[in-house]
């Protein structure tokens, strides 16, 4: 079994085909394995955007909600230390999302009619070109930017199995 990892998932290779998952789930947890500070600086940034608010008793959920200035300010900072815990929760015990969030495509190598890499702007990307119903199509797959390990086990796998290579 031959895998490597992307930024939304990951992709095997096993028994003449590719699966390919994809999670929303992944993205969050691989965004916060390679970009650690994005997440710091999102986190703290969350913590000033509240004392400002608060502290500048111009903007406030009471003005909001036509309240007293203390409630809106107590709910307002409740909403502010809510929100990571709740993403945080998400994260360890997301809830069952399919569609559009989330995928999983199989697809057989006999019908791979070639692999893209291509360098973006700080990162690089991957384009599967396939066929099916006698049309190409294509399905495009990005590594975060410090996944270039990743990238060189991905291309290794498909350089082993035959499979057209162009990287760009």
């Amino acid at each position: 079994m031959q895998y490597f990892k992307t930024d939304k998932g990951t992709c095997t290779l096993t028994d003449g085909s590719l699966l390919i998952e994809q999670r929303w789930r992944t993205w969050i947890i691989r965004g916060i394995q390679y970009e650690k500070w994005w997440f710091i600086l999102l986190f703290i940034g969350f913590g000033l955007m509240g004392i400002a608010i608060i502290g500048s008793g111009h903007f406030t959920v009471a003005d909001l909600l036509k309240v007293s200035k203390l409630f809106g300010q107590l709910v307002l900072l409740i909403l502010l230390l809510a929100l990571p815990l709740v993403l945080f929760g998400m994260i360890k015990n997301p809830p069952t999302i399919r569609g559009s969030l989330s995928s999983e495509r199989t697809i057989p190598i006999e019908v791979i009619s070639g692999v893209t890499v291509k360098k973006v702007i700080f990162t690089h990307s991957i384009q599967i070109h396939y066929r099916d119903d006698g049309t190409t199509k294509t399905v495009p797959l990005t590594f975060l930017p410090h996944m270039d390990e990743e990238r060189k086990r991905a291309v290794d796998i498909f350089r082993r199995n035959d499979i057209p290579l162009n990287i760009e």
